[in-house]
């Protein structure tokens, strides 16, 4: 494993964005060019986890890499990310309160969480080819 280089985000929301001009100011001092990886190996955390797969699956074009999540970055809203409306924040608070309330007793699907991420999944499924 002597002479890899790993590349480790870590989480932080907003901070993802930040990440991306460190890597890209990395590979410019360093003079990445396509089908040249300054990394061996890409891991992070939320966020981070986000910048890692990207790089990971352009790491034979680097400087694709970077402009790709560049764009994700520069184009990001809330809207992006989570459902913000009304039906869909409504539809999960009542599920917290149903199984919270009740205990589960009454079955069904428990709320795994605050907010509906499906968007940030179909940004992601579109723009990050796993």
């Amino acid at each position: 494993m002597q002479g890899q280089a790993a590349l480790v985000l870590s989480a932080g929301g907003a901070r993802g964005a930040y990440q991306v001009g460190v890597i890209k100011a990395i590979c410019e001092i360093l003079g990445a060019k396509a089908g040249q990886s300054p990394f061996d190996i890409f891991c992070g955390v939320s966020a981070g986890t986000l910048n890692a797969a990207g790089m990971a699956c352009y790491n034979d074009d680097i400087p694709k890499g970077v402009e790709l999540m560049e764009g994700i970055w520069e184009g990001l809203t809330a809207e992006k990310v989570f459902k913000t409306d009304l039906k869909s924040i409504g539809g999960i608070g009542m599920k917290w309160m149903k199984d919270l309330s009740l205990g589960g007793v009454l079955g069904g699907t428990s709320p795994k969480s605050l907010l509906d991420t499906n968007p940030l999944r179909d940004l992601l499924k579109k723009n990050i080819p796993l």
